[in-house]
């Protein structure tokens, strides 16, 4: 008998169009997780609802019988995909062994079969008629003993597909509750209608007829509405929200509309102790794009925190921009050091200038009253204009507390050779009793933080022991030796000797207000020196006089 269109068959075709166009659309979202088995879970639908609507045209019992059949095909997988679906889409999926989606094949394969070999086997349809509603001729079946495993089987799957959901709703955030409220509207609409067809015919309008697949058109309309309203795939929990939960700084998800749809704790709470930042409702991608490298301060419970914002656009598959992801990294540390060197600086600059122009005056003036005085006075005027030379020396020694003292950590391979002789031919200018020797190396490479800071501290070594020394040709000699993995610098006096408490100060790496040094050059030296990673010792020079030695790690 031929096959004949009827009104009655308007809703399962309907159905299988809807879930059809919703699973090429999806398709369009496959590198997301849920996609795949959002996309198996339609194709289901649409097998499940097309292949029941060609059967109701069908007056042949042959043809009823052949194409519910079919149908069989979509009726079995549509449990196991949603159940896919919906572990997918929770974050579940590590949590089961790797062979479950194995194991969800099994059953549905051997259900097909046992169905295919009837009436060689009637654990399925234990017999099959037909009966005439109205214009349609419909099947009427009864059920083997397997069609009942494989009813519980399905209800089981749906059912732990619908715990997962409620899960997403329970935990999560305002568009994935409604997500999960789409997707569970979408299961609980055609189970209701496949529980009246199974349990419960005399309560449906239609007894003989499997309006289940009549539901499936609302269940295509609210799956649609789940992935292009709401965004199911772009903005699924376990792609975005799971993931970046985990993120220790602040984070919030703004949609296309303006709208926060996703954040951490922290997030959320600058956002909504800084509403005014983002400007009026609702929020643009271009105000917040604006946003991007500013630094607001927030009080969070009660602690004053200052965050630096950083935005990133997330886009479709389309490359169309969906959200905007706004990162609040928490640089409150960060912000008191850079403070604290601002400050400092500052504090350097003008102690610096204001100390070089005083002292200058002190000394022209202490230079003026020596040349008019004589005896004891003038003594006492000359004194006066050292240490004004002495002042303006610190004043600018404390200028390499801020433009040379770099720790980026980063370390480079030098012949430090050179560049010990540059130092010491400037620190020594106008004398000819400093001398470099090599003890047994032509070159000697060592990591340094950098060139200048191992310049600068040798030329302040020498300087320190010619300006210390009280003979009136002061000895030095510079020493460049290796010693190991190490090279070592030794700067060598015939001075009075460098007083044990500035020894100690050094050596213990912080001053005291009882015990601290007399001056910023050693210090200077030490902390040049540190950043190489290097080390600073002192000992007694035979038979007068200091040893200061400066050892480097070896360079390649």
């Amino acid at each position: 008998m031929s096959w004949d269109f009827s009104v009655y068959l308007l809703p399962s075709l309907l159905a299988g169009a809807v879930a059809v166009i919703v699973a090429a659309l999806a398709w369009g979202h496959r590198s997301e997780r849920t996609a795949r088995p959002f996309v198996v879970l339609m194709l289901a639908l649409a097998w499940w609802a097309l292949a029941y609507g060609i059967e109701l045209g069908y007056a042949d019992p042959s043809r009823l019988l052949l194409w519910d059949e079919i149908a069989f095909v979509g009726s079995v997988t549509v449990p196991a995909a949603m159940f896919w679906l919906a572990v997918e889409y929770a974050g579940l999926d590590d949590s089961l062994p790797s062979w479950t989606p194995a194991i969800l094949v099994v059953e549905p394969v051997v259900t097909l079969a046992l169905l295919w070999t009837y009436p060689a086997s009637r654990l399925v349809w234990a017999s099959v008629g037909v009966e005439r509603s109205g214009a349609l001729v419909l099947p009427v079946f009864h059920f083997g003993p397997w069609y009942w495993v494989n009813y519980a089987y399905s209800y089981l799957l749906i059912g732990a597909a619908l715990v997962a959901i409620s899960y997403v709703f329970v935990r999560g955030t305002r568009i994935s509750r409604r997500q999960s409220t789409l997707l569970v509207l979408g299961a609980v609409i055609p189970l209701g209608a496949n529980l009246l067809y199974n349990l419960f015919p005399t309560l449906s309008p239609f007894p003989a007829v499997d309006l289940t697949t009549f539901a499936l058109t609302i269940t295509g309309s609210l799956y649609g509405l789940a992935l292009f309203r709401f965004k199911m795939l772009d903005l699924a929990p376990a792609t975005r929200g799971v993931l970046l939960s985990e993120v220790g700084d602040g984070f919030v998800v703004v949609d296309a509309e303006g709208v926060l749809v996703e954040g951490n704790e922290v997030g959320r709470r600058v956002v909504e102790r800084e509403d005014d930042r983002f400007g009026v409702r609702p929020i643009t991608h271009e105000r917040l794009a604006a946003l991007d490298g500013r630094i607001v301060s927030v009080t969070v419970d009660g602690v004053e925190r200052a965050y630096e914002l950083h935005t990133e656009p997330i886009t479709d598959f389309r490359e169309e921009r969906v959200a905007t992801l706004v990162v609040f990294r928490d640089i409150t540390e960060l912000e008191v050091i850079r403070q604290q060197e601002q400050r400092l600086s500052v504090m350097n600059r003008v102690l610096r200038h204001n100390i070089r122009n005083e002292m200058n005056v002190i000394g022209g003036l202490g230079d003026i009253l020596a040349d008019s005085l004589s005896g004891e006075e003038r003594a006492h005027a000359e004194a006066i204009s050292r240490a004004a030379v002495r002042m303006t020396s610190i004043g600018e020694k404390a200028r390499h507390v801020s433009t040379d003292l770099d720790a980026s950590g980063k370390r480079q391979s030098v012949d430090v050779v050179p560049l010990v002789e540059s130092a010491v031919e400037r620190a020594s200018e106008g004398t000819s009793s400093v001398t470099v020797a090599r003890t047994g190396c032509v070159s000697a490479r060592a990591m340094v933080a950098a060139e200048s800071d191992l310049e600068t501290a040798v030329e302040y070594l020498v300087e320190n022991a010619i300006q210390h020394s009280d003979s009136d040709e002061p000895a030095v000699a510079v020493e460049v030796g290796t010693t190991g993995d190490d090279v070592d610098i030794a700067v060598r006096d015939d001075g009075p000797g460098i007083p044990p408490v500035e020894r100690e100060v050094l050596e213990s790496g912080s001053e005291t207000p009882l015990e601290h040094g007399s001056g910023l050059g050693l210090w200077i030296v030490y902390w040049l020196i540190s950043q190489s990673d290097g080390h600073l010792s002192f000992e007694a020079n035979e038979p007068r006089g200091s040893v200061v030695t400066i050892r480097l790690p070896a360079g390649e």
